[in-house]
């Protein structure tokens, strides 16, 4: 393993908390009304199926104005990518649309997201366009631009990701768009000359 001394630590965030926070933001920013979910995921995957059951976890217990549509046996599961040779996306949104949901959480993993690009186009037929939601392996260029544009399968698309500060230091702290960031910088630096370099705020 990693020849690390006494004194070095990482820790890594948990799932459930990229998922809280973004339940969070939909309790207080919801213009279209979300209330049902369907997660499409590959269950044979550990990340995709860990982060279903985070999920659906922190709707049953923590966030009860939403529901999720997906059933508790991910095998049972339509929208389980993993449980069929070839999935149809066809049959996951008639299922999720039959039972009422308005949203869609995408869970791919790294290795096998061919799958996407067909649930993204099937979304923008009429019959459908769910609100789209991504874990962050959806944060991939090739889902949210094509050429340099955006693209108009994932317009609106909400993501819960890691924060990376964008200040270097300076007079940015005027910008009132960087009030949060400022802030932060200010609380967990020691010196606030010193507050935007490496040691002071990070990700």
């Amino acid at each position: 393993c990693l020849a690390l001394n006494d004194y070095v630590f990482r820790t890594a965030i948990d799932e459930s908390k990229a998922i809280e926070s973004l339940l969070g933001y939909l309790v207080v920013n919801n213009p279209r009304e979300i209330n049902k979910f369907a997660v499409i995921y590959e269950g044979k995957n550990a990340y995709s199926g860990l982060y279903r059951r985070n999920f659906l976890k922190k709707i049953d217990e923590e966030f009860e104005t939403f529901e999720s549509v997906n059933p508790p046996n991910s095998l049972e599961d339509q929208c389980n990518v993993s449980t069929l040779a070839k999935f149809e996306p066809i049959g996951c949104f008639e299922y999720i649309k039959s039972n009422g949901a308005n949203a869609l959480m995408l869970v791919p993993s790294t290795e096998n997201n061919a799958w996407v690009e067909t649930v993204l186009e099937l979304n923008q037929e009429n019959d459908y366009k769910f609100a789209l939601f991504g874990s962050d392996s959806m944060y991939q260029q090739s889902y949210i631009e094509i050429n340099g544009k955006s693209r108009a399968e994932t317009e609106g698309m909400i993501i819960p990701l890691s924060w990376h500060r964008s200040m270097t230091g300076g007079d940015e702290c005027t910008n009132q768009s960087l009030e949060l960031e400022c802030k932060a910088a200010m609380t967990f630096s020691n010196d606030t000359k010193d507050m935007f370099t490496p040691l002071g705020i990070n990700w």
